[in-house]
Order: C-alpha cells, then structure tokens, then sequence
C-alpha cells in the first residue's frame, strides 16, 4: 500500500530540485501532467518519479488522471457503460490508471457503476487521502490552499457533478495542462512555469497574496557569475563571516545557492562568533561537509558588555594573508569594521556580502568607489533554508526540553509508592509501571500550557 513518503525520500528528492520549480514540479505530478510535458519539470525524471512512486502521491496523482478523463469523455464513457455493458478496466484509456491504483490496494472497479459514481468514489478517495501528501510541501506555504486544488466542490452529490464538468469542459484551456483541479478558469497563460507565478495566482484564488517571494526567487545570474569570477582569479579565497553582523539562514541560503564545484574551491569558511549569537552557526558548519571546509572560532569576551568579534576577525585575515598566502577573502558582514582592512591589505582581493536592510549607503558607496564587488544574501533563494532552519529548532527544542523534563520513570515509580506508603510485589509494580507510567502523555491545551497526563 502507498503511504506518505518517508524523511529519507523527501531528503532525496530534494537532491534533485531546481528552486524555481520546486513546487510546481510536485503539483504537476499531483494533478496528473502528462509524462511528455511532465519530465520538463525535473532535473533528473525517472529517479524522482521512482520516489515519487513508493508513496500516496502516486495514488493521488492516478485518481487525478482518472477523474479528468472521465469529465473530458463523460458522455462517451457513461454510453459505454449503459450500452456496451464496459467497465473501467474494459476500455484501453483507463485500464492503466486502474492498473496502477490496484498495485496501490486501491480498487476503483465496481460492478454496474455510471461515470458520476465513479466520480463521486474518486472524490471521496482523494479527500480522504490528500493529507498524506502534506510533508511534500515546505511548512511556508498555506496546505489548505494546495487541498482546496484537489477537492471538488459538492464532490460526493451526483447533481453537483455535472455542473463542475461543463465548467471544465468549457474552460479546459485555462486549466493547467488541461487537468481538472478546483480552480477558478482564467486565461493567466501556463501558471506552472514557475513557483513564483503559481503561487501568486494561488493565494489570488483564495482571496490571499502571497508575501514570500524570497523563497520562489533566486539571485541574478549576473551576481554568482561575479562570486565565481572572483573565485576563479584568485589562486586561495577564503570566506570570513561575521556571526554577530550576518545572518546564518541566509548564509545557507547563498551556500546552497551557489554551484558546488565553484564553492569546492574555497579554501575554508571561518566563522567568528560570539556566545550571544544562534547556535545555527555551529550546526551550519555539518551541512557543507565533503564540500567546503569549515573552522569554527567562539569569540570569548573579556567584558561581557564588549564583543572582540571583530577584532579577532580582522586580526586573522591579516595573519592568513601574510602568513598563510591567502590572496582574496569573501567577507560576510553587514558592518562597516572591516572596510579598515579593506583599505590597509591593498594587495589582497576582496568580495562582501551583505544584507540589504543592515547595511548603510555610506559603506556601499565607499565599495562602489574602491571597485569592491558586493552582494545581497537575502537575494538568494531562501526555499531550502526550511530544513536546515528545522534542524536547528528540533536541536533546541530537545536542549530546552531537557533542562524542563529531568524525570526518570524508574525514580517516579518508587517515589509514587513510598509516597503512598504501599507495599507490593514486583510483579504488580511492573504492571503498575507499563499501564500508568509508560502511557503518560504531554498534552498541550489551547492557551500553551503543557501538563503529564
């Protein structure tokens, strides 16, 4: 049977995706694309579509396909039924949806059914199944409006039916691919060409507008053709960041942006942090590993009212370009402290990265005026940055879960009867223990409060 697709899988495909159409390619497949139009959306088709296959999207995906033929060739599937005596799996342009849905513990095939039965059964298999292809979507974007696209609107009333089957039918062109979703028909052109445009016009037909477009754009090709330029010209770069002036996410964001083969080039990351700053740093230095080498600095302070990050920051690309021959450094900072060694090293090449809204006009146009390339990092895509921004929580989450909960179950158990001042045998402790204590659940009402039941 088909079941939700596993961390694992969803960790593989997301191998293969391309930012822009990372969505897209999904819904595509969802919806029942054809496999012609279908492979343009991945990177590399059949090892995504095998994952694909594994899960309960495969099932949604068939219904979807089986739903629209049956409202495009209403009228001459439902003559078959009542005239020829057919069935699903009698008639060549079904019996491969019905095939694959079988493989799927999923029979479709009933004995004297019309097409709006069949209708009706799909639409009650879909809406109850839906829900297992949640995990396929990044928690940023609205899943009841990606659902409401797979619910037919009074799907299980046969009177109902017909009515949304002439609306398709006489708007097939303005649906996407020709695939029925519950759509509102409009001419907006193929609203699957990119995340960005699928999106907007998504949350229009919800009466919603969608504000993260940071995630579904990606930086000008003009600007990585700068950061790979330099990499190139340069014989050993270094990329020095400033923890406290700079954003880890996007960092990461950039990073994963960026074409391994050009950032495998790096000599090293360093990162100068500071106690107060996000443990993400840290973590940030295992999800490049066997591409960039990474050293990771804590900065103590002498006074905790005073950072040295900066200092110690400035200090060492001095000592690894006289010492250590490092001819150009990446800097990542929104603050103005390093344009003192800008100015001071003027054998060395260097390249910033900023944050637009941190960093001031003063510095920009003193780079400007020196012929420093800069960039923005909020500019990269920011879609893949929702699991490395998970891990981190779940990492903090069971930090902070830890210092809370500090209880043995063991300890609980004996402490509960010396309490009660009661005396057993083991043998009924232990049923004691597997049937009150082992069941023991957290449970969180509506205001946030938590409490052992």
């Amino acid at each position: 049977m088909c079941k939700p697709l596993s961390l694992e899988d969803l960790a593989k495909l997301d191998i293969f995706k391309k930012n822009q159409t990372e969505i897209t390619s999904k819904i595509a497949y969802l919806i029942g694309v054809k496999e012609e139009y279908l492979t343009q959306f991945f990177d590399d088709y059949e090892e995504e579509v095998k994952i694909l296959e594994k899960s309960s999207c495969f099932v949604i995906r068939n219904l979807s396909i089986l739903r629209t033929k049956l409202l495009t060739n209403y009228m001459r599937t439902e003559n078959a039924f009542r005239y020829d005596l057919m069935n699903l799996d009698r008639m060549d342009m079904y019996k491969t949806e019905v095939k694959a849905l079988e493989r799927c513990k999923v029979n479709i095939v009933k004995a004297n059914y019309r097409v709006n039965k069949y209708i009706v059964d799909i639409n009650d298999i879909i809406s109850k199944r839906i829900d297992e292809c949640r995990n396929l979507f990044p928690d940023w974007i609205e899943w009841k409006y990606i659902k409401r696209m797979f619910i037919m609107p009074n799907g299980t009333k046969e009177d109902k039916i017909i009515n949304e089957s002439s609306k398709f039918n006489a708007n097939r062109g303005f649906y996407p691919f020709g695939c029925y979703v519950n759509w509102d028909p409009k001419d907006e052109g193929n609203v699957l060409v990119s995340d960005k445009k699928f999106l907007n016009i998504l949350y229009a037909q919800n009466n919603d507008y969608f504000t993260e477009i940071n995630k579904v754009t990606d930086v000008n090709d003009s600007v990585k053709s700068g950061i790979y330029d330099f990499i190139d010209r340069n014989k050993v770069v270094d990329v020095v960041v400033d923890c406290e002036n700079s954003d880890a996410y996007r960092l990461y964001s950039t990073l994963k942006g960026l074409d391994d083969e050009k950032i495998s080039k790096i000599n090293k990351v360093i990162l100068y942090d500071d106690i107060h700053t996000t443990p993400a740093w840290k973590m940030l230095t295992e999800e490049f590993r066997g591409i960039i080498d990474f050293e990771y600095i804590l900065v103590e302070r002498l006074n905790e009212a005073k950072s040295l990050v900066d200092h110690k920051m400035i200090a060492d690309i001095s000592k690894e370009h006289y010492r250590e021959e490092v001819d150009a450094f990446i800097i990542v900072s929104s603050d103005s402290d390093y344009w003192a060694i800008i100015n001071s090293i003027e054998d060395a090449d260097f390249l910033v990265m900023v944050e637009k809204e941190k960093v001031g006009s003063n510095i920009r146009e003193a780079l400007d005026k020196k012929g420093v390339f800069y960039c923005y990092i909020n500019d990269f895509c920011s879609s893949k940055a929702g699991q490395f921004e998970n891990k981190v929580l779940d990492a903090e989450l069971k930090k902070q879960l830890e210092k809370v909960i500090q209880l043995n179950a063991k300890d609980l158990l004996r402490s509960v009867y010396q309490a009660a001042r009661i005396t057993s045998g083991e043998t009924e402790k232990e049923n004691y223990y597997n049937k009150h204590i082992k069941t023991l659940k957290l449970v969180i009402d509506d205001l946030g409060n938590m409490k052992i039941v």
